[in-house]
C-alpha cells in the first residue's frame, strides 16, 4: 500500500500535469489517496485532501457523488 500512495501523491503533487488529460482525473486522484490514507491509518492526512476537495466542489451540483460523499464524512 506504501507504494500505491507515494503514487499518487506524486501524481497529485503537480495538478498542471495532470490536467491535461481531465482535471476529474486529478479530483479522483485525490479522492484515491484520501481513501488509501484513511485505511492506512493516516486520518489527519485523508481530512486535509478532503478539506481541499470540499473546498474546489463548493459550486457542484448537490447530487456530485463525490460532493456527497465529502459531506457525509463531514
Amino acid at each position: 500500500m506504501a507504494e500505491t500512495i507515494a503514487t499518487l501523491e506524486e501524481m497529485v503533487s503537480d495538478r498542471v500535469a495532470v490536467i491535461p488529460n481531465t482535471p476529474n482525473r486529478w479530483v479522483r486522484a485525490n479522492a484515491q489517496l484520501a481513501s488509501l490514507y484513511r485505511r492506512n491509518g493516516q486520518e489527519e492526512q485523508a481530512r486535509t485532501i478532503d478539506a481541499r476537495l470540499a473546498k474546489l466542489l463548493a459550486q457542484a451540483d448537490a447530487d456530485h457523488l463525490l460532493a456527497v460523499q465529502l459531506k457525509a464524512r463531514r
